[in-house]
Formats: C-alpha cells, structure tokens, sequence
C-alpha cells in the first residue's frame, strides 16, 4: 500500500497502465509505503474510536435531556452542577 498523498503528488490514476507504472515505482522504492499498524494497534484505535463515540452519544444525551427541562421550566443546571451526578439523577428521580 501506498500513501495517498504522496500518490496523489504524481497525476491522476484511473487505469490499469497507470497501476502498473505506480507498483513499478513502489517496487524501486520511490514511493512512500502507508502505515499499517499492528493488530493490536488497530484493536486499541477501534476501542479508542467507539468510546468517543459513545461519549459523544452520552453528551447529546444529556444536552437533550437538559432541554427538555428547560422546556418544561425545570432550571435542574441551576441548582445541581451536574445533572447526570449523583444529586442530579436524585432530583430527576423525585420529578419523575
């Protein structure tokens, strides 16, 4: 595998004698190979990558949460500093 911007330097590359002249250059090294990491590594990206997301779901989560309060006149950010703390859960649980 070749790394993309370095490929991209040469000229467009839609068909097979351009495939071609492109493996003849990488075999010559003039080419930069791509980084691939280890599978460990790559095991460790996606757990990294699916905790972000799951953050970024927890966050919105929340925000929407938030709003819904304040539609309903209900300042909960005013008086718990967290609403997903302790207090805060205690607070929504004696709402609901």
């Amino acid at each position: 595998m070749v790394n993309p911007t370095a490929i991209r330097k040469l000229k467009n590359k839609t068909d097979v004698s351009d495939a071609k002249w492109i493996a003849d250059l990488l075999r010559h090294g003039l080419l930069r190979r791509s980084f691939i990491p280890s599978a460990p590594q790559r095991i460790s990206r996606d757990l990294t990558r699916y905790r972000t997301t799951l953050l970024d779901d927890r966050t919105r989560e929340v925000n929407r949460l938030q709003k819904v309060l304040e539609d309903a006149n209900l300042k909960l950010a005013s008086v718990a500093t967290d609403i997903m703390g302790v207090s805060g859960r205690a607070i929504l649980a004696q709402l609901i």
